[in-house]
Formats: C-alpha cells, sequence, structure tokens
C-alpha cells in the first residue's frame, strides 16, 4: 500500500509539474506534492526496512541465512478471548523453561523423601542357591535365604534437616516457575494486542490510502480542467 501511495504521488507530481510549464498552477503547487511525495517515499522505505527485518528475524528463528526468502500468506483471523486463553495454554505447555523448574523441583522433592527415608526401618531378603558340581553329594548344591534389618532410630535431626532443606529449594523453584508462568502469560497476551492493533491499524491505513489516492484523482482533474490557484 505504501508502494501504491508513492506511485499515485508520482504520477501527480508528473501532472502537475506538466502544468506548471503551461502556467497553470503556482510553483508553490508543485512544491507542495513534492514534498507530500518526499514523505510517502520516505514511509515506503520505513516499511521496507521493517518488512526487512521481520523476515531476518523469522529465518533466524527458524534456523535458516536471515536473507532466506520468506513468503507469507494473508490470512483473515477473528481474534477472541478464546483463542488468547488457547495461545497462554500452548505456550506454557512448550515453554522449555518451565519444564526444566518443574523438573528440578520434583528432583529435589524426591530427595528430600529419600532422605528422610534413611531414618526408617529397611527390611531386605535375598536368597539363592550354590552348585557343587559334586556327584557324591545329592543334590549337588544348597540353598541360602538372608533376612536383614537396618534402622536408625535417631540420627541428631540431620536427616530431617537435610530433607527441609531440599524441600525448602523445591518451594524456591516452584515460586520461580510461577513467576515465570506469569509473564509468559503476559508476554502473549501482550503480543496478542499487539497484532490485533496491527490488524486495525492496516484496515485504517488501508482506507486512508484510498482517501488519498481519491484526493490525487480529484486534484489532478481539477488541474486538468483549470487553474489550480490564483496568482
Amino acid at each position: 500500500m505504501a508502494e501504491a501511495n508513492v506511485k499515485s504521488l508520482e504520477d501527480h507530481t508528473r501532472v502537475v509539474g506538466n502544468l506548471l510549464q503551461q502556467g497553470l498552477v503556482a510553483k508553490n503547487d508543485l512544491l507542495s506534492v513534492q514534498v507530500s511525495l518526499a514523505d510517502a517515499r520516505q514511509r515506503a522505505l520505513q516499511a521496507r526496512n521493517g518488512l526487512d527485518i521481520a523476515r531476518a528475524a523469522y529465518n533466524r528463528l527458524l534456523g535458516r541465512p536471515q536473507t532466506h526468502p520468506v513468503e507469507l500468506e494473508e490470512v483473515q483471523v477473528q481474534r477472541t478471548e478464546d483463542d488468547l486463553e488457547h495461545l497462554i495454554a500452548i505456550a506454557i505447555g512448550t515453554r522449555p523453561e518451565l519444564a526444566r523448574l518443574s523438573a528440578q523441583a520434583n528432583a529435589l522433592r524426591c530427595q528430600a523423601q529419600s532422605v528422610r527415608a534413611n531414618t526408617r526401618p529397611k527390611f531386605g531378603v535375598s536368597g539363592g542357591f550354590t552348585y557343587l558340581e559334586n556327584r557324591h553329594l545329592v543334590p549337588e548344591g544348597y540353598g541360602s535365604l538372608t533376612f536383614g534389618l537396618e534402622w536408625t532410630p535417631y540420627d541428631g535431626g540431620m536427616a530431617r534437616a537435610k530433607s527441609n532443606s531440599l524441600l525448602q529449594q523445591a518451594n524456591v523453584l516452584a515460586r520461580l516457575r510461577a513467576d515465570a508462568t506469569t509473564r509468559i502469560t503476559l508476554q502473549v497476551r501482550k503480543t496478542w494486542l499487539d497484532a490485533q492493533e496491527t490488524q486495525q491499524r492496516i484496515e485504517v491505513t488501508s482506507k486512508a490510502i484510498d482517501q488519498a489516492g481519491e484526493n490525487v484523482r480529484v486534484t489532478r482533474n481539477r488541474y486538468e480542467n483549470g487553474p489550480g490557484h490564483e496568482y
């Protein structure tokens, strides 16, 4: 749309220049059109640069060369609050930092349970069969069964202290995960709102360009049918 606006103003500038040579318009009219054309070219350049940066950033996220061609398909999407909640759920379920914090917290809780279990009774049973390879013995071997019991009724509170320390670390990681979740939710909401604003801005800009084109057409007809100004 920016390029179309530049093209329209270029055509209009040529028309006004021809009318100026014929003495039908004032020089100030040509200068005014040239200023508008320069401003349109500047906006078109900014749009091209912004598009190039967006394509480079997109390629970087995909691990491709930043100059790789990017073809975008325009899709009209009706964004609703349900879409936002769905996007937030996807982000929370796929962000690696959240999964990492959850795994670390769970590992610390398991360690805390393991440490606390050291002070509880532990009972074990083991069995086996020993083969002697002696044909004078019947049977040629013997079996064994062993029972074991280990219990540390009191260790001075060391196991409980270490277990509580591990649980505190797990709780810290849980709070970090909760904070990261809120930050991710805010990021998704901001991006979603920015996308809505951009879509509305595109619609407004499109209408403004259509109006500008109509203004150029009317002004051109006025110049071609008579003097633009009295001077």
